[in-house]
């Protein structure tokens, strides 16, 4: 029993000098964990309850908590923080301040369309006593809803004459006008079939209000493009933001680069891109006839059938080439855990290829496919074109970024496609390395 002690007592000893030691080259971050998981739950709460998007109500109350939580970061010292916490702090106070700006620019979005929907205040009103479950009379909300239909009605034909609506605008009143059915769904929903009057009067003018605030967003959106500037004949679907907005979100995206240098290294990147290609096609055999090169690469596609055994195989060579390499530590779970499904027809007509993590969807043709999209689908999906593709969705891609988010600092939840994509291409370079 001594003997037993006395180790116990060096192994304790040898784990706290140890820790001593470790504490020394690291400290962990505890202060910033607390204080952001208490505000991505309060966002959980406050989501359960604040639905209507758009709504003067949802936007002060969101405003209001990132500033509650912008005053409790300003109580802590900032110097007093290890460096774990203190790049945390950075970016959460980042975030809230962000959160704080959209809105008050939602507010200011939603003032400048008031006159267009004076009837919201009321819609807004009887949600809010739905959620608690107060008593509704079934005959006034009809009239209610009869009159604001008749109200939407009359000011969708004043809209179409409007010069001063902009495609900001209508972009603001499509979220409002979502929000305002979403208000008077839940309001429909709870009472409906539960109150006897409610279930008589009510029915009926909803449908019609629901059908109403539809045609008035269609309508804002028509008037909005009727007035846009002329388009470009790139066919790029949306609408410009300006430059003064894109270096705002670079900024905050802490990207230190003007829109102008951005331009430059995307240009020095795709001569990269050609001259690989170029080198590539005389490695073929092909000379400098690149579109020569890229068809006869098209044309390697596996026969229908067969593509998700070849995207296996694709997997598994570039997960023995990590490990072979070293290249960074797979967890054996993460292997175990993800899985293939086929892309229906429908996605495909969205994403041709594929998207991943531990849902690693594969694109192929299926028997409903029509002989041109059977072939466009088979070519674009060739083995060497999917080479990259497999590793960018899986490991060490997506999926190994997925699987380790929801492991380790699950209290962060600092969302950029710089981290999301610019890992699975860093590990699509380095592979091609």
């Amino acid at each position: 029993m001594r003997k037993f002690i006395f180790i116990a007592a060096l192994s304790i000893n040898a784990a706290l000098s140890l820790r001593a030691q470790m504490n020394k080259e690291y400290v962990p971050c505890n202060d910033m964990p607390y204080i952001m998981q208490n505000y991505y739950a309060d966002i959980t709460a406050l989501n359960r309850v604040y639905i209507v998007d758009g709504s003067p109500e949802k936007t002060a109350r969101y405003k209001k908590l990132a500033e509650d939580y912008s005053s409790r970061l300003g109580q802590i010292g900032f110097n007093g923080l290890s460096q774990g916490c203190k790049a945390d702090f950075i970016l959460f106070k980042r975030d809230l301040d962000e959160a704080i700006f959209q809105a008050n620019t939602e507010a200011k979005e939603y003032t400048s369309l008031k006159q267009w929907f004076p009837f919201a205040d009321s819609i807004y009103a009887l949600e809010k006593i739905r959620r608690r479950g107060g008593a509704v009379d079934g005959k006034n909300v009809a009239a209610n809803f009869f009159a604001i239909t008749k109200q939407v009605q009359q000011l969708k034909k004043s809209l179409s004459e409007e010069k001063n609506v902009t495609v900001n605008n209508s972009r603001r009143a499509g979220i409002i006008i979502v929000g305002l059915q979403a208000a008077a769904k839940n309001v429909f929903s709870f009472y409906n079939a539960y109150d006897p009057l409610f279930s008589w009067w009510v029915p009926d003018t909803y449908k019609n209000l629901d059908t109403a605030l539809s045609m008035y967003a269609a309508a804002f959106k028509n008037t909005a493009e009727k007035n846009a500037p002329n388009k470009d004949s790139s066919g790029i679907v949306g609408f410009p933001i300006g430059r003064d907005e894109i270096v705002r979100q670079l900024n905050y995206e802490l990207i230190p680069y003007s829109p102008e240098e951005l331009i430059q290294v995307a240009n020095k990147e795709f001569a990269w891109c050609d001259k690989e290609m170029l080198k590539a096609t005389a490695e073929m055999g092909l000379g400098t006839d690149w579109k020569k090169a890229l068809e006869k690469v098209k044309q390697s596609y596996v026969p229908a059938g067969e593509q998700a055994e070849a995207m296996v195989k694709l997997y598994n060579e570039s997960v023995a080439f990590l490990k072979e390499k070293d290249l960074i530590t797979i967890p054996p779970l993460a292997e175990e855990t993800w899985r293939i499904v086929m892309m229906t027809p429908k996605q495909q007509l969205v994403n041709p290829f594929f998207y991943g993590g531990e849902e690693f969807a594969v694109s192929y043709p299926t028997n409903t496919m029509d002989y041109d999209a059977r072939m466009m689908s088979m070519r674009g999906n060739n083995p060497h074109f999917s080479r990259a593709t497999v590793h960018h969705e899986l490991i060490a891609g997506h999926y190994l970024q997925q699987f380790m988010n929801e492991r380790v600092n699950t209290y962060r939840h600092y969302e950029t496609a710089f981290w999301t994509e610019g890992w699975a291409l860093y590990w699509e370079m380095a592979l091609w390395n």
